[in-house]
């Protein structure tokens, strides 16, 4: 030391080395800490509401605000009826067209093996239809942000996590604009 004071002298990643610390993973840690602080700071936000959650295809997860949904029936398989491409059921008296969300999402079908169904009516002006899921996984009340992606089809307002399932909220009137489209193309007038 100058004055005759012998100094060790530590080498600091040396020891990190011997300890067998990983500094990497202490930074992945906090940015991920991070993050999490900032989908609680978002989901603080979030307004709270509640929520149908339904599978088209069991890997995939949708949701519908509850307030946009008039009533769910469950269907036979081997009740639906088919007039050109279009597909029909008979509930409480009264046609219903059947809308597949994966005729205009790029989305997995609903299984072929399923034997039942769900048809989730949407509020409207005019009962134009009802849309097919392969399962009802739950009613939610929840302050999930959804999270706007410009990628996602318009009839997707964005994604959030619902539990510990990333689940596609569906936009109600984008959704409905695109079927009476989708009628209209199949020749039927829209409503």
């Amino acid at each position: 030391m100058g004055d005759g004071r012998v100094a060790m002298i530590l080498d600091p990643a040396g020891i990190a080395e011997f300890s067998q610390l990983r500094f990497k993973e202490v930074g992945s840690e906090e940015d991920r800490r991070l993050q999490e602080k900032e989908r609680r700071a978002l989901q603080d936000k979030a307004p709270r509401q509640s929520i149908i959650l339904f599978n088209n295809h069991p890997d995939e997860y949708f949701a519908i605000p509850l307030e946009r949904v008039s009533r769910l029936e469950t269907i036979a398989v081997h009740d639906i009826r088919k007039i050109g491409d279009r597909e029909y059921v008979t509930l409480k008296g009264e046609g219903l067209t059947l809308l597949r969300l994966e005729r205009m999402l790029p989305i997995n079908a609903v299984p072929d093996h399923t034997d039942e169904l769900f048809v989730i009516i949407p509020k409207a002006d005019s009962p134009m239809g009802g849309i097919v899921a392969s399962r009802i996984v739950d009613f939610f009340e929840t302050d999930v942000a959804v999270k706007e992606e410009p990628e996602l089809p318009k009839e997707v307002a964005g994604s959030g996590m619902v539990g510990d399932r990333l689940t596609f909220f569906l936009d109600m009137d984008k959704v409905l604009a695109s079927f009476k489209l989708l009628l209209g193309q199949n020749g039927e007038e829209s409503r």
